[in-house]
């Protein structure tokens, strides 16, 4: 396979920190760029420093996926997230070939593209309607509690179709280390589980409350 080149902003293992999938060990690659100026945390975001297309410093597949396998193993998680990593070149090309050298992909994307690549894990964490997300089917949609209503989750979940549902509250950088509405992250959670008039509002698919613990831990 060509050894396609590309830009980003860092890599590494860690501990995912969020979703199903929390506490396991990935060999991490934030691919450079995301062009979607009207996402309702960018101003919170963590990684702006994955903004830029050109952000970080260029590798290649062969690199990352060499050195992915000698960290994690064959078997291991090779976590491809952003930015928004379906805007890079280089992202079908990398799935494509950590897969066929045996290691498990765990992709996290905004969903605003679908992705078509195979993969072991597909997270979606929204940041655009409903109307406009491409990729309304994976295993988790992880949804960052910004004061939604109520009704704007549950029709996320009726109308997608992922094994889990989660809503984490917004991480902001404090004395203490908080997050910012966890309380009333955990109350919407609550109240969308609730059963009224003997039927759940969830309509099979229930919300389940997040965290960014590995805000908690301190690692990246």
């Amino acid at each position: 396979m060509k050894d396609t080149e590309f830009w980003c902003s860092s890599l590494g293992v860690t501990f995912q920190g969020t979703g199903h999938l929390i506490g396991a060990r990935q060999y991490f690659v934030r691919l450079s760029g995301c062009s979607h100026k009207r996402c309702p945390i960018r101003s919170e975001c963590d990684e702006a420093t994955s903004f830029g297309a050109q952000a970080g410093h260029r590798t290649s597949v062969h690199k990352v996926v060499d050195t992915a396998l000698e960290s994690v193993g064959v078997g291991g998680w090779l976590h491809i997230t952003g930015g928004e990593p379906t805007e890079s070149p280089a992202f079908d090309d990398l799935v494509r070939e950590a897969t066929g050298s045996g290691l498990r992909v765990h992709i996290q994307t905004g969903g605003m593209r679908g992705v078509e690549v195979p993969y072991d894990w597909l997270t979606v964490s929204p940041k655009v309607p409903l109307r406009h997300l491409a990729q309304t089917y994976g295993h988790e949609m992880v949804v960052v509690y910004t004061g939604q209503e109520d009704e704007e989750l549950l029709e996320l979940s009726r109308s997608t179709a992922f094994w889990y549902y989660y809503l984490s509250p917004l991480w902001v950088d404090a004395p203490r280390g908080e997050a910012s509405n966890s309380i009333e992250a955990a109350q919407t959670v609550h109240r969308l589980g609730t059963v009224g008039e003997g039927v759940r509002q969830h309509n099979g698919r229930q919300w389940m409350m997040g965290v960014q613990a590995h805000k908690y831990w301190g690692v990246k």
